[in-house]
């Protein structure tokens, strides 16, 4: 039934566009598709159809009441974290910083590779700050430039021991 009424149509609609006729082959060719178009199994294409669908039921069906409460909860802990007042940890920090600087201030200059047991020869001179000498502290840091030693010129030490003093001044004198 369907290939006459498909025939029918197609004699039409060629008589409508002015075709006088139709050749076989034409005609074979039409036939064969129509031939597939009935012979098309859509079983497949009906089972992927139907497992959509049950999927989009799922879809529909799915309960999110617990992931809205858990969105819900992380808001308002965000909402929380955003209306903390931080001015008291603020103030609390800068004293402590405060604190810290005075207790660096307490610490006085290190000096390091201080040296011992000097022997001059009578009348030779030695630059006492050209022995390695260094001084830090925890403001200024390096120091060694600013050291300082009482005895200038050692052409005028008398013969024996002689104690030298270093001595420095940091930022806070």
């Amino acid at each position: 039934m369907k290939r006459i009424i498909f025939l029918i149509g197609m004699v039409s609609l060629l008589f409508l566009s002015g075709c006088d006729y139709v050749s076989t082959e034409q005609f074979d060719a039409l036939n064969a598709e129509l031939e597939a178009i009935e012979d098309f199994d859509d079983t497949v294409l009906l089972e992927q159809i139907a497992a959509l669908e049950t999927e989009l039921e799922a879809i529909e069906d799915f309960d999110d009441t617990i992931l809205l409460e858990q969105i819900a909860a992380l808001e308002a802990e965000l909402e929380a974290i955003e209306d903390f007042d931080d001015t008291a940890l603020l103030g609390e920090i800068a004293a402590l910083e405060a604190e810290l600087t005075i207790l660096y201030s307490q610490i006085p200059p290190v000096f390091s590779n201080v040296p011992e047991d000097q022997i001059i020869q009578y009348g030779d001179d030695l630059d006492l700050l050209s022995l390695g000498l260094t001084a830090i502290d925890n403001l200024d840091d390096d120091l060694t430039i600013n050291i300082t030693v009482k005895i200038i010129d050692t052409t005028q030490l008398t013969l024996g021991n002689h104690a030298v003093i270093y001595s420095i001044i940091d930022s806070d004198g």
